[in-house]
């Protein structure tokens, strides 16, 4: 994922409403509230994930007592 690092805010906008308006063209209103619930599910996943990485880069920090990097 490493092009996402590359993008700049504006360009990650433009990336996400494209991908958002390409997935939801000829859906039902329902069906795009179901495809919206799925991503915002992905997106709570996600973060949780990230929170435990670095959750558990602290505590192996703390327990060499070295500083993070």
């Amino acid at each position: 994922m490493d092009f996402l690092k590359d993008l700049s805010p504006e360009e990650l906008v433009v990336l996400s409403s494209t991908i958002a308006i390409t997935l939801t063209r000829g859906l039902t209103k329902g069906e795009t509230l179901v495809l919206s619930q799925f991503f915002n599910t992905i997106s709570k996943d996600i973060s949780l994930i990230a929170f435990q990485k670095i959750d558990r880069k602290i505590e192996k920090s703390k327990q060499e007592k070295k500083p993070l990097t």
